[in-house]
């Protein structure tokens, strides 16, 4: 056998050297190697061998990838596709613009959605211990009713840092909503509403950024206060705030201690002021009235929002159970067999979509709508991705002869299909770039219309924008995967012929999918905003009970005390007026308490709301008595032991209106908790909506008032007329009670602003909602416009051969409108159920009628006929003479 160079190198060159040099060097390479064996022997040849291969190691003799037209370099290949997809966007306007603009919505409409719920979600998360902060709470069972409340008692404090050792810090907070609060400076009075009171650890537990003054001493004395910069402009403007000294309800003199920063918007704790809790238990203690009473020792008292810190590493679970066994027996309360008390503590992560506690601190929210909202943003994008899809897909298709002609001219399918996908990345790219632009133009409208400050924290959260990458390119390789890979599979000679238009035919049905899909997501919003507009109008209509028209509340009624009998003297002079009220106000939440019958074995007791009122409430809200009678100025038994039940009362207590007059009621309250109240039934009123809608109507009793708000009642004919009884209202409460400011609010707004958080809701559904629909059938129309395109030479030999103008709208029609048919039959079952889960949020709701559905349906119908019939009459009147010129 002839001896062979060693087959290691030459396995080696056969690897490193172009294809197309292999066979003519290694055939010299041979040659060199025979004749060196020949004249040198073995050794020297192969040595020779391996001086020649490596020499022949050079750039222009290096193998390359297997394809010529990888030669080019990866930035050519990436110039020209974005060439191409110039070129293929600049020919085909209409569908470019419908793209780029439908996607561009969408993104838009998700990134505020988006940015609104963040906001939602972020509540009290700028507390470094939020993990670690609990608020106390508790839960009474009273036979048929089950609450629980955000306060507790003011001596658990105490009773927990005695006998908890993992409890690092408490921190109460009390906030007198019924004697309104008046802060002075100089000539300035203001009634401040956001006024707390709280415990020197406040700013221990909580994060709220103090810009000037000592944390730690802020709050240590009786007499400080603590401003937000917001308060301490409002009062001081340009001067320095610190060591100044306020009037407080014109008695007390506080020093400011301490500036903070304003209360983040996302805070449940909401304030402009803070003062030391101590100030108002000495104010209380040193007043005549209170037999020196103090909240200290009061377990009967629930006046306290108490927030605790857990020190590091103690045990959540085992605090918990502790707090609530400990609390059994209501920390001292006295025992009672018909009311049961359970003490909880609540994460604070959890305080602010927590609605059904009551009592609560400040703003809450709805983790419903927070919900809802993320669906609604969810399915706008999905919607406008389909289109995109949709839409790129369709046109794709008549790119068929470009693909055959690219492949004959020597392309890759792997080529092809990053081409497709490079096309899709960009228009996605040029589409988001829209939506930032419509966000960052819409922001300051949507942050107006909603109350809240919204803004893109780019640079709190740098990870947007990495998120918004990920989205283009993500949502770039769906819609452009399908078209590459299908059209990048077939052979040139198939397309290039024009068989593929009957092939693509195959393919319609992806397409008709994802519009039906579309269509469906369309038909749930309009179902749901229509039953959302029609709840909330509902709800904004329906009859209360009572009359709250030109009717208004002043804000330090309470103060007046005695004055109130001359106060309503002056009043009555006023033309236009013609009631005024002393008492509670219909409309408002009322107390509650615990009410047992007299004369039972075993004392039955209810907990009942407990609203006291005044001599002319009926007459002033346009009430009912049903049976009995109401207050009578000249009766001494009204003043002190007389009620009314209202017909929910009544009905808990199992009796008719005729039986409950005469029947003896006993509760224990007073300032000192321990006073019994002994009562008699004089009285039915006919049920009103004096609460919230939210709730069934409240079984109360109505007892006669010694104090409270002051209502006003107008009789006049214009708003004019209004204003000018207003103004002389004024002058009278100037002329009766000029220590206090004339402030007012009007009763039928303050029963509306309990319905806001709906009514924003219905109205951003409603306008996202329709911004949905507008993009589901942006996509139809394009749709429709390529189907027609494709079809026109058709059109043109149907009308050539005598079709009408009402049948090509027909032949072109009526698949499109099937498909709508079909998305609504599958939409109603789950529009039905989404709407029935939220109405469960109303105790008086609309029931869901079929005319919600139908209407739904009357509005796809009509969008998809208007969006489908414009293509097809526009190629139903085209001249069949240039349509037959068509290709």
């Amino acid at each position: 056998m002839k001896p062979q160079p060693p087959r290691l190198l030459t396995h080696f060159f056969r690897w490193f050297c172009r294809q197309e040099l292999v066979d003519a060097v290694e055939g010299d390479l041979l040659e060199l190697y025979y004749r060196r064996l020949a004249k040198y022997g073995r050794t020297r040849a192969n040595w020779l061998y391996l001086w020649n291969v490596l020499t022949f190691f050079q750039p222009f003799a290096l193998r390359r990838k297997r394809h010529p037209l990888n030669l080019l370099y990866p930035f050519d290949m990436l110039r020209n596709y974005l060439k191409m997809t110039y070129r293929t966007l600049r020919a085909s306007k209409t569908f470019t613009f419908i793209n780029i603009f439908g996607l561009a919505l969408g993104m838009a409409a998700f990134m505020l959605i988006t940015a609104f719920v963040t906001q939602e979600m972020s509540y009290d998360d700028f507390h470094t211990k939020k993990d670690r902060i609990y608020r106390l709470q508790y839960q009474y069972s009273a036979r048929d009713e089950e609450r629980v409340v955000s306060r507790v008692a003011f001596p658990v404090k105490q009773r927990l840092m005695e006998n908890y050792p993992e409890v690092e810090r408490i921190v109460r907070f009390y906030q007198n909503r019924i004697d309104r609060t008046t802060l002075s400076f100089g000539d300035q009075m203001y009634t401040e509403d956001n006024v707390l009171f709280a415990d020197p650890e406040l700013l221990e537990v909580f994060d709220f950024e103090l810009e000037r003054g000592d944390p730690k001493t802020v709050l240590s004395q009786m007499n400080s206060i603590v401003l937000t910069k917001k308060a301490a402009i409002k009062y001081f403007g340009d001067e320095d705030p610190l060591g100044k000294s306020m009037k407080y309800k014109d008695q007390d003199a506080l020093q400011v201690t301490g500036i903070l920063q304003n209360v983040p918007t996302n805070s449940h704790l909401q304030f402009d002021m803070i003062v030391p809790v101590e100030l108002q238990r000495q104010r209380w203690m040193r007043n005549q009235n209170n037999n020196g009473y103090d909240f200290e020792k009061d377990w009967k008292w629930s006046g306290a929002w108490t927030y605790v810190l857990l020190k590091e590493g103690a045990s959540y679970g085992s605090f918990a159970t502790h707090f609530q066994l400990d609390g059994i027996d209501g920390f001292g309360r006295l025992p009672d067999r018909e009311i049961h008390y359970q003490y909880l503590a609540q994460p604070m992560s959890d305080v602010y979509f927590d609605k059904d506690v009551i009592s609560q601190i400040g703003p809450t929210g709805n983790q419903v709508q927070v919900y809802a909202l993320i669906a609604v943003a969810f399915l706008i994008l999905v919607i406008a991705t389909i289109n995109f899809i949709n839409l790129s897909t369709a046109r794709s298709a008549r790119r068929a002869k470009e693909v055959g002609l690219r492949k004959v001219m020597g392309a890759f399918r792997q080529q092809l299909i990053f081409q497709f996908v490079c096309e899709s990345i960009v228009v996605c790219a040029v589409a988001a770039l829209g939506g930032v632009l419509i966000v960052h133009a819409m922001i300051p409208v949507f942050s107006q219309f909603i109350g809240k400050t919204i803004a893109i924290p780019y640079g709190a959260h740098p990870e947007i924008v990495l998120y918004l990458i990920v989205g283009i390119v993500s949502v770039g390789f769906l819609a452009g995967l399908y078209p590459a890979f299908y059209l990048s599979k077939f052979l040139p000679s198939r397309t290039l012929k024009g068989n593929f238009e009957r092939q693509g035919r195959k393919h319609m049905g992806l397409r008709m999918f994802l519009v039906t899909g579309q269509f469906i997501i369309s038909n749930v919003l309009i179902v749901g905003v229509l039953v959302i507009q029609g709840q909330l109008s509902f709800i904004k209509n329906k009859d209360l009970g009572f009359d709250k028209d030109q009717t208004i509340v002043l804000t330090h009624g309470n103060k007046i005390d005695k004055s109130f009998s001359l106060l309503e003297t002056e009043l009555r002079k006023i033309p236009g007026i013609e009631h005024v009220g002393l008492g509670y106000v219909a409309g408002e939440s009322g107390w509650g308490q615990t009410f047992r019958v007299n004369g039972e074995e075993t004392p039955l007791a209810k907990r009942l709301g407990l609203k006291h009122v005044g001599y002319n409430f009926v007459d002033m809200y346009d009430l009912e008595v049903v049976e009995g009678r109401f207050f009578q100025r000249d009766s001494k038994m009204d003043s002190a032991s007389a009620i009314l039940l209202n017909e929910a009362a009544v009905q808990v207590f199992g009796w008719t209106p005729e039986e409950a007059l005469g029947q003896k009621f006993s509760y224990s309250g007073g300032n000192d908790n321990r006073t019994i109240y002994r009562l008699q039934v004089i009285g039915v009123l006919k049920d009103a909506n004096f609460e919230s809608l939210y709730e069934p109507v409240r079984p109360s009793v109505f007892q006669l008032a010694q104090w409270g708000d002051v209502a006003i009642k107008y009789n006049v004919a214009t708003r004019a007329e209004l204003f000018d009884a207003i103004d002389e209202t004024q002058k009278a409460w100037e002329a009766v009670t000029p220590r206090w400011p004339f402030e007012f609010r009007f009763l039928d707004d303050h029963i509306a602003e309990q319905y806001k958080k709906d009514e924003l809701l219905g109205e951003l559904i409603k306008y996202f909602g329709l911004l949905a629909i507008t993009i589901a059938c942006l996509g139809l129309l394009g749709l429709a416009s390529f189907v027609v395109q494709k079809r026109t030479k058709e059109i043109g030999v149907r009308k050539v051969m005598g079709a009408t103008v009402r049948g090509i709208l027909l032949l072109i029609g009526r698949n499109f409108l099937l498909l709508v048919v079909g998305s609504y039959l599958l939409s109603i079952p789950i529009a039905h159920w989404l709407a029935g889960q939220w109405l469960q949020d109303f105790a008086f709701r609309i029931e869901l009628s079929w005319t919600f559905f139908v209407m739904a349906g009357l509005i796809s119908f009509v969008i998809s006929f208007v969006a489908v019939s414009s293509q097809s009459l526009r190629a139903a009147l085209l001249n069949p003479v240039d349509a037959l010129k068509y290709e």
